[in-house]
């Protein structure tokens, strides 16, 4: 839905790469002897994405690609759950295998007209009831901020990106960086 113009194909193949690009499997030595043989070469990671940035050392992820992915990929822990009131349509496809960016697109309507103040109030659209999403996978808080900061300096111009993470410790907010980047996230 994001890259509608990619071949089935390629698409897979892309899919494939980030899977072994992430696990350790037995076709890690088949997988590390591509990058392996580029100039300069580089290993797999062969653990979760740290910064989608990494995305593009992936077999098969070209600078056009990432663009287009870029505003719908975070590189946050598996078990972080997305926020009903702010999670876009491209995202929100991927809670459920029978979810199409067309009903994810009403869901967001929906909630442009009537913000979903809990997640419960989420689950009782009937797009979503026909969906079968679990409430693991949501959250009507956010714990993780993408911070953009733009700092010009006579002409020169740089860009900082900080992700952060806000936690509850004992009744009180802690906000850690997780990593910050310069020019790339």
């Amino acid at each position: 839905a994001v890259l509608p113009k990619l071949p089935a194909k390629q698409a897979q193949d892309i899919a494939q790469a980030v899977f072994e690009w992430v696990t350790i499997s037995s076709n890690t030595n088949q997988s590390a002897k591509y990058y392996l043989s580029l100039k300069p070469p580089y290993r797999p990671r062969h653990a979760p994405f740290f910064n989608v940035s990494e995305l593009r050392l992936v077999k098969g992820v070209t600078p056009e690609i990432f663009a287009a992915l870029q505003p719908y990929i975070a590189a946050l822990p598996p078990t972080t759950t997305l926020n009903v009131q702010t999670v876009l349509p491209a995202a929100m496809v991927t809670l459920s295998n029978s979810m199409t960016l067309g009903a994810a697109t009403v869901v967001e309507n929906i909630r442009h007209q009537a913000p979903f103040v809990s997640v419960d109030a989420f689950m009782n659209v009937d797009v979503i009831k026909n969906h079968h999403i679990g409430k693991d996978k949501l959250t009507d808080v956010s714990d993780y901020f993408l911070v953009e900061t733009k700092v010009s300096i006579e002409k020169q111009v740089t860009v900082i990106y900080t992700l952060l993470k806000r936690m509850v410790k004992d009744k009180q907010v802690i906000v850690n960086i997780v990593w910050q980047s310069k020019g790339s996230w």
